[in-house]
């Protein structure tokens, strides 16, 4: 089938129109093309709508079953229970919808899921979701993206990853806490294969009878409690005063018929339909299903039946198949509804007029009846509606099918067929009531009662009414049984007829009595073996005596038997021994069928390993694959095929088996290694059906296996498998190993193949220390081989540097790696000590005495130069180096303590700065030491990679107060931003505040801002003055006003500069026909940069026509903007061009200007006066064309065409040029030559013919011929007319006769040279030929010449 998912797609990711057998599991939106859908509200009246977006189109739904694998004791009965689930009081996110990219995979290829979970609102962290393969292993799928409640996954699957895989759970953090969803468990069955098919997916299947049907699949969970539904099927008594006879039965008795209600709960099994706010469709039709039953039930006069009554799949057909055999009046299909959530309400669908009219208008009525009863439970009115084939399909008759597959089959079958959408789960105040179990049941009565005013039932408030139906019908046994509920009085009885339709009424064996002392209720049995074993109808005819003998005829029913026979039979199907296909395929399928199952367990043990599978249908056959991981045992496995019908019955069909081999191996030891104590195991020649998943070896030493290791074997590529054995592993004991082998199968079955042994020694014991990084940050201590000792309780480790004594003393309790051997990691920053450590071992056995090991290590000590530079006169600073640092555990920091008074008061710790070519470095500064003149002590530390901080080195030098100072500094060179810094102002002793004042020379003061200084330190105060805050060009003040502590005030001055941006301009490139120019920008220097370029452009004195252009950036220093003089009202004289930059620093600076003159006399008007006269024209005509108004070839059939149109020779048709022009105000020479030009001098031979009087070729275009007129004048005024669109915004003089006027043209073509559209500032004209302009310019030239 087709699906679309329409979501996020649009805004992820995503995804992604998906096409082919795609496995969805989501309520869909289905983007539809436009169908006309006839729509009726309840008041009858009836409209057609265009449908755009059909918010839950069902036309086929999936058949599929699933395989029950519960271990349960076999029986022929099985009771089925209706699964419930609680809903939280508390609101919880849930699975919207989950669809799946591709059903079929092809590897390599990248698979993609969306989960829709929750509103979009939660915060949710660390989705992921996974997939489980049907071999158990689990993959999980990469999260790539979110939008809103839309989670997108991803896997790229190798060739190696193939198989069938299905959804399995979806986790995720909410507010700190994990949560994860079995997504099967909440009917969630999303598959996929990869490289092969799964079961119930062909590759590239369709169905050509019925039409591609739009569907939704399982996602979400929905709660309530289930309602039982009864089978029993109701009669209605009607009495009847005539005579009966024996010899016929039919003779003179009057009999009633109950209506017959067939309820169709939507979806089931594996298909759950739609899904969202927490409720699932499949769980709602079921209850809907069995509260209408119940209800209608109550009624006299009704049957009620129902194509599932549990949570199975049915297949579209099949449901309106039982309809049909079941003798239906009516087929009343109950569905949910999805879309957006905006749409909500109650609507129902059925047949259209087609075929049989009868049926549609029963459906309408029907349809309207139980609409207008879930309106009145306060749904909105959607109406009752028909749907015709999308795809053009036709009944036999030929007149246009119904959409939905139950409408047509129904109406085909010969009764009404409806599909019944009660309300749309995707609308929150539709689910709101859905999630109410008395609501639910509110639908199911509201149906009922629909249906019973359509066939104007009422209820029978008598509880001892008469009722009779048919049970226990079974098809295997050739039986079924006839209840009878209802009172008798005494002398009355009820006499019961039965004969098949075959043999006909056999008077030995018609007739079964029931009087009162039967009971109430009873039931007759009926075997076909008494009616010779006929199959087909059986009549059932009941009749009521009264005491005085009048007999009425109070039930007639019909059964219908199937002589049914199972042909069944288990095979392997891959000769792996891994799968095995159970099968039954039944003759004459009885309509009571349900499924078929098979039970299947094996030999050892009984049943305890008994499981049911469901088998799944494919035409009349039923089948199913067992695995036999599910089981795990090898010999013989019994397999039992039942055929369960609709009333819960098994019927045992046959009994059958198959084997399972158990596997073979030889195991081999090597002799034993005595250095390292361990010894080869090889596995070999193993021979295998089902392949080896693991092979595992089980080693011990000791009689009670107190030291038992289970080995798994590494697969060689000689296909063999070996292990290593440790006697560490094994409390180092000497002597007899046991070894045995167990191989685990494809099939998940571990089984003992084979054992041996071999002898052991001990190895010999040792203490040993190794920095495994090489960067004496971390030591690894390993005792090995302690099993010298016998077995060790305890190991501990003391560990202490040389250096303080013990003071780092730590003791550390060894970790036991095996039964040889123990281990610890030590951490030097745990102990932040240099030099020699000592290690010592105490080992502590089982009977309490303790051994020592010892040991020692080194971690040495860092080393480094320190170079003390020279003072730096003007700023009072001087630079230290650290250089050649050797440090093994990396350095942590460089640490240079600086101070030049003996009590170390002005002690300042300088964090020194790494540097491109390794060394450190930091900068003294006198302002942190009070500028203290004198000598200065500098000293080294470095703390390293283990936290220990260690003196490398000390220097000194002298250092003397510098002088003030005030500057302004553009650090970065792009006089954005300058640094204003106060230095060495410690000399002035304490400092209570720094102010200082910036302006620019420009102007005054208008730009004055005041800036507080930051401290630095005691004797520099600094501030970043950045330019766009002034914005303004050239010299710039800067005072300091030093505020002492005493109050006094002291001033420093300076200045800097702003320079100016500057480019060349120039004007080149004017194009005169199109009156285009380019001003370009190029060389520009702005220290700052550039932003923009803007360049305003006018010709006008009073700048009326005055345009700003942005030029277009060419590249870093060249700007340019192309001028249209059309923009500035078509102006002649000078144009003059400003170029204003905008400079980084936000100061829009003008740097100069250009300018160009335009005079537009080399351009012809096209409108304007005319000095050209008739004679002229002719004269030129004549020179071109001596032949007016006759032509050749097969134009010669438009001889005198002109002169018939008003124009008898050319003089005459040049006076009507000249006319025409002079009424418009067009330069007649212009059109006339044009008119020349388009006919060739009048001879045509083009598209255009004579007889349309169109001289200018208007509208004809490669093969279209174009405009045509009713005589020439009327020709030649619509050129003219048209020129004057083209050329002017002046009013027309004449009637418009241009069929092409439009006022988009007005005023784009001034000149002939603008009629080529390439030529045109417009882009627009007569034209596409470059040189139309000229060659009628040319023509002009020449006729101007006669």
């Amino acid at each position: 089938m087709k699906r679309k998912i329409a979501i996020f797609l649009s805004a992820i990711m995503l995804l992604t129109s998906v096409t082919g057998n795609v496995s969805v599991a989501a309520a869909e939106v289905q983007e539809t093309n436009n169908e006309i859908v006839e729509n009726q509200n309840n008041n009858g009246q009836t409209s057609e709508i265009t449908q755009g977006n059909s918010e839950n189109d069902r036309e086929n739904e999936g058949n599929t079953a699933e395989n029950q694998t519960e271990n349960v004791t076999e029986d022929h009965t099985t009771t089925e229970a209706a699964a419930t689930t609680e809903s939280s009081e508390e609101e919880q996110a849930v699975i919207n919808y989950l669809a799946v990219d591709q059903g079929y995979l092809q590897s390599p290829g990248e698979q993609k899921v969306v989960v829709s979970f929750g509103k979009g609102t939660e915060n949710i962290e660390q989705p992921r979701l996974s997939f489980q393969k049907a071999d158990g292993s689990v993959i999980d799928f990469a999260f790539s993206e979110k939008n809103e409640e839309l989670f997108l996954f991803s896997h790229s699957f190798s060739e190696e990853e193939k198989g069938a895989y299905s959804v399995k759970t979806f986790t995720y953090i909410l507010n700190g806490m994990e949560y994860s969803i079995d997504l099967e468990s909440i009917g969630v069955n999303a598959k996929f294969g990869v490289d092969e098919n799964y079961e119930g997916y062909e590759l590239g299947s369709s169905d050509t009878d019925t039409e591609p049907e739009i569907e939704a699949s399982v996602v979400d969970v929905e709660s309530g409690k289930l309602v039982a539904a009864s089978t029993d099927i109701a009669a209605t008594l009607s009495e009847t005063e005539s005579a009966i006879s024996t010899q016929s039965l039919e003779e003179g008795t009057a009999r009633s018929r109950n209506k017959v209600v067939v309820l169709d709960p939507g979806h089931g099994g594996s298909d759950g339909g739609a899904s969202a706010n927490g409720l699932v469709e499949k769980n709602l039709t079921l209850k809907i299903a069995q509260y209408c039953k119940e209800e209608l039930e109550k009624y006299a006069g009704v049957t009620v039946y129902m194509t599932r009554s549990t949570d199975v799949a049915v297949d579209l057909e099949e449901r309106v198949q039982k309809a049909k055999n079941w003798g239906a009046d009516v087929f009343v299909s109950i569905h949910m509804n999805s879309a957006s959530a905006a749409a909500q309400g109650a609507e129902v669908w059925y047949p259209n007029s087609s075929y049989n009219s009868e049926i549609h208008n029963n459906g309408q009525k029907l349809a309207s009846e139980i609409e207008k009863e879930l309106v009145s439970l306060g749904l909105a009115e959607r109406g009752v509606k028909i749907r015709n084939s999308q795809n053009g399909s036709k009944y036999e008759d030929g007149s246009i099918a119904d959409y939905y597959s139950v409408i047509r089959n129904s109406k085909l079958a010969g009764f009404p067929g409806i599909i019944v959408e009660h309300a749309f789960l995707t609308n929150s105040s539709d689910a709101q009531k859905l999630k109410q179990e008395s609501f639910i049941k509110s639908l199911g009565v509201a149906d009922a009662t629909g249906i019973a005013k359509y066939f104007g039932l009422s209820k029978d408030l008598d509880s001892g009414k008469f009722t009779a139906s048919i049970v226990k019908k079974n098809d295997f046994t050739r039986t079924f049984t006839v209840k009878i509920n209802g009172k008798l009085s005494e002398g009355e009885s009820y006499r019961v007829a039965v004969w098949s339709d075959k043999n006909g009424q056999d008077t030995n064996n018609l007739w079964t009595v029931v009087n009162k002392q039967s009971g109430n209720e009873v039931e007759l049995e009926y075997n076909t073996a008494n009616y010779k074993n006929a199959d087909g109808i059986y009549n059932i005819h009941i009749y009521k005596y009264d005491k005085n003998e009048k007999v009425t005829c109070i039930q007639t029913m019909t059964c219908n038997m199937y002589n049914s026979n199972a042909s069944c039979k288990v095979q392997d199907t891959t000769g792996e021994e891994k799968n095995f296909k159970v099968s039954a395929e039944i003759t004459n399928v009885p309509d009571t069928l349900n499924r078929i199952q098979f039970a299947v367990w094996s030999d050892q043990n009984g049943q305890d390993d008994l499981k049911w599978y469901a088998g799944t249908k494919s035409g009349n056959a039923w089948s199913t694959n067992i695995a036999v991981k599910n089981y795990k045992r090898y010999g013989k496995y019994n397999v039992h095929a039942y055929a369960v019908l609709n009333d819960g019955t098994n019927v045992f069909l046959k009994a059958m088996s198959f084997n399972v081999t158990k596997p073979t191996a030889k195991l081999t030891v090597a002799k034993q290694n005595s250095t390292n104590g361990m010894a080869e195991v090889t596995v070999s020649n193993i021979q295998i059906k089902s392949g080896i998943n693991k092979v595992l070896i089980p080693v011990w030493s000791q009689e009670n296996q107190s030291d038992l290791v289970w080995y798994t074997a590494q697969k060689q590529p000689d296909g063999t498998y070996k292990i290593t054995i440790d006697m560490g592993n094994h409390n180092y004991n000497e002597g007899t190993y046991h070894v045995a082998c167990y191989i685990v199968d494809g099939n998940e079955i571990q089984t003992g193949i084979t054992s041996t042994t071999c002898e052991m020694k001990l190895p010999n014991t040792y203490l040993e220390i190794k920095d495994t990084a090489g960067t004496e940050k971390e030591f690894q201590i390993t005792l090995g081989n302690t099993s010298a000792y016998g077995n060790v309780r305890k190991v501990q480790f003391a560990v202490w540097s040389v250096q303080g004594g013990q003071d780092d003393l730590i003791w550390y309790t060894a970790e036991k790696k095996n039964d040889a051997a123990w281990i610890k990691k030590v951490k030097i920053k745990d102990h932040k000590t240099l030099g020699t450590y000592n290690v010592h071992a105490y080992i502590t056995l089982v009977n309490g005495s303790v051994k020592t090991k010892t040991t020692t290590f080194n971690v040495s000590r860092p080393t480094a130069t320190l170079t003390v530079g020279t003072q730096d006169k003007e700023k009072g600073t001087v630079e230290v180096t650290v250089s050649n640092i050797q440090s093994k555990s990396g350095i942590n920091k460089v640490l240079i303590p600086v101070w030049s008074q003996q009590n170390q008061s002005d002690l300042v710790w300088y964090t020194a700065q790494n540097q491109t070519d390794g060394t450190y470095k930091i900068t003294v500064d006198m302002g942190n030491h009070n500028y203290n003149e004198g000598t200065y002590q500098v000293a080294c530390y470095i703390v390293d990679g283990n936290g220990i901080q260690t003196g490398i080195a000390s220097g000194s030098c002298q250092m003397k107060v510098p002088n003030v100072s005030l500057e302004a500094k553009d650090t970065a060179g792009t006089e954005k931003e300058f640094q204003i810094s106060l230095t060495n102002a410690g000399v002035y002793g304490n400092i209570r505040q720094v102010q200082f004042a910036v302006w620019s020379d420009q102007n005054g003061q208008d730009d004055l801002i005041w800036y507080n200084a930051e401290k630095k330190n005691t004797g520099e105060w600094t501030k970043a003055v950045k330019i766009k805050n002034h914005k303004t060009l050239g010299i710039y003040n800067v005072h300091a006003y030093i505020t002492l502590a005493n109050g006094k005030r002291v001033t420093k001055t300076t200045t800097f500069n702003i320079t100016k941006p500057t480019g060349e301009i120039s004007i080149s490139e004017y194009n005169a026909n199109k009156g285009t120019f380019y001003v370009t920008v190029k060389n520009i220097k702005s220290a700052s940069g550039v932003e923009e370029v803007l360049i305003p452009v006018w010709c006008a004195e009073n700048q009326n026509d005055l345009v700003w252009y942005k030029a277009e950036k060419i590249d870093n220093t060249t700007y340019r903007v192309n001028v249209n003089i059309a923009n500035h009202k078509n102006h002649e004289g000078i144009y003059k061009a400003d170029v204003y930059v905008k400079t980084g620093n936000g100061i829009q600076a003008g740097i100069g200007r250009s300018t160009l003159e335009i005079k537009r006399t080399e351009l012809y008007a096209i409108m304007g006066s005319s000095d050209v006269t008739v004679n002229q024209m002719a004269a030129y005509y004549k020179k071109n064309n001596l032949t007016y108004d006759k032509y050749t070839g097969s134009l010669s059939e438009y001889n005198g065409i002109l002169a018939k149109g008003g124009a008898a020779n050319i003089e005459i048709y040049c006076t009507i040029f000249k006319q025409e022009a002079e009424v418009e105000g067009v330069r007649v020479e212009v059109a006339f030559t044009q008119a020349m030009l388009e006919t060739g001098f009048l001879k045509f031979g083009g598209d255009v013919k004579p007889d349309q009087y169109n001289f200018a070729g208007m509208g004809a275009t490669g093969g279209i011929s174009g405009e045509k007129f009713s005589d020439v004048r009327e020709g030649i005024r619509a050129q003219i007319q048209h020129l004057k669109c083209y050329a002017s915004d002046a009013a027309l003089n004449n009637a418009c006769v241009d069929p092409r006027w439009g006022t988009w043209l007005r005023n784009k073509a001034l000149y002939v040279q603008w009629l080529s559209k390439a030529n045109n500032p417009y882009g627009i004209g007569w034209a596409t030929d470059a040189e139309y302009s000229e060659k009628i310019l040319s023509m002009i030239k020449s006729l101007k010449a006669n």
